[in-house]
C-alpha cells in the first residue's frame, strides 16, 4: 500500500533527475519500488493517476528522456497536478488512519476540549490561504536575513585570501537565487497573488534552491544547520516538499561530540 511519504519522496527523486543530478542505484531501487506501490494501490484513483504519469521504468531512462526532450511531460503542469491529487488522497487516508488509532486509545474517550485543538499547520505548515499569507509576511523576511548572513559567512573565507571551494560557490549561487525567490513571494503577497504562486513556479523554485544549497553545505555543519533552519521556515509557510527533505536533513546534521 502506498503512503503520502511515498508520493513526496517520488517527487523529490524525479525533481532531482530533472535538475540534472546523477542517478544512484539506491535511488533507482527506491524509485521503482514507489512506482510499483502506486500503480498497484488499492485506491483506484491513485492507481490510475500513477499509470497515467507514464514514468520511465528506471532513473537511467528518465534521465535520458529528460536530456533528449526538454518538453517532457514531467516538466509540465500535468505531473505536478497529478502528484498533488495523489498526495491529497493519501494524506486524507493518513489522517483517517491516525483518527482510528487514536480511537483505540482510552484517552481519546475523554471529552474533547477546544483548548487542546491542534491546527494542521503545526505539523504540515500553513495550509489555508490566510495562514500562508500571515506566515509568509512574518517569516520570510527572517529567512531572507538568515540567508544574507549565511552568504556573508561563506564569502568571508574567500575575502581572507583563501580559495572559494566549488561546493561553497554552488551554495552561494543557490542561496542568492533563493533570496530573490523569497523576495518575489513577498511581493506576490503584497499584490494579492500569493495563492497562485503556491500552485505555480515560485514556491517550487524556492524549495529547489533551498535543497540545492543545503546539499552543497552538507560537509560544513554550522552552515548546513542554518540552511536547514531556512528550509524549516519555508516548511512552516506550507511550501510543498520542504517538510519531506527536513527529516533526512535532521538526521544528517553533525552534532558535536561530548568532550
Amino acid at each position: 500500500m502506498a503512503t503520502y511519504e511515498d508520493a513526496v519522496r517520488l517527487e523529490e527523486i524525479v525533481n532531482a533527475i530533472l535538475e540534472g543530478e546523477p542517478e544512484s542505484p539506491e535511488a533507482d531501487n527506491e524509485y521503482k519500488e514507489i512506482i510499483q506501490r502506486l500503480v498497484t494501490e488499492n485506491d483506484e484513483e491513485v492507481a490510475q493517476l500513477a499509470v497515467r504519469l507514464h514514468l520511465s521504468p528506471s532513473l537511467e531512462k528518465l534521465s535520458a528522456e529528460t536530456r533528449s526532450r526538454r518538453d517532457n511531460m514531467l516538466t509540465s503542469t500535468a505531473f505536478t497536478k497529478a502528484m498533488r491529487r495523489i498526495k491529497d488522497i493519501l494524506m486524507a487516508r493518513k489522517r483517517r488512519d491516525d483518527r482510528l488509532i487514536r480511537k483505540g486509545d482510552e484517552s481519546s474517550a475523554r471529552p474533547f476540549a477546544a483548548e487542546h485543538a491542534v491546527l494542521a499547520s503545526t505539523w504540515t505548515g500553513a495550509s489555508t490561504p490566510l495562514e500562508r499569507l500571515t506566515s509568509v509576511r512574518t517569516l520570510l523576511p527572517i529567512a531572507q536575513g538568515a540567508i544574507e548572513q549565511l552568504i556573508l559567512s561563506l564569502e568571508a573565507h574567500h575575502h581572507n585570501g583563501g580559495p572559494l571551494l566549488d561546493e561553497r560557490r554552488d551554495a552561494i549561487d543557490n542561496l542568492r537565487s533563493l533570496h530573490l525567490a523569497l523576495g518575489q513571494l513577498l511581493v506576490a503577497a503584497d499584490e494579492g497573488r500569493l495563492a497562485e504562486e503556491y500552485h505555480e513556479g515560485l514556491v517550487a523554485e524556492a524549495v529547489r534552491y533551498g535543497k540545492r544549497a543545503a546539499r552543497s553545505l552538507q560537509s560544513d555543519p554550522v552552515p548546513y544547520a542554518l540552511a536547514g533552519t531556512v528550509l524549516a521556515i519555508m516548511c512552516a509557510c506550507g511550501f510543498p516538499t520542504a517538510g519531506g527533505f527536513l527529516a533526512d536533513l535532521a538526521f544528517s546534521i553533525r552534532r558535536p561530540s561530548a568532550s
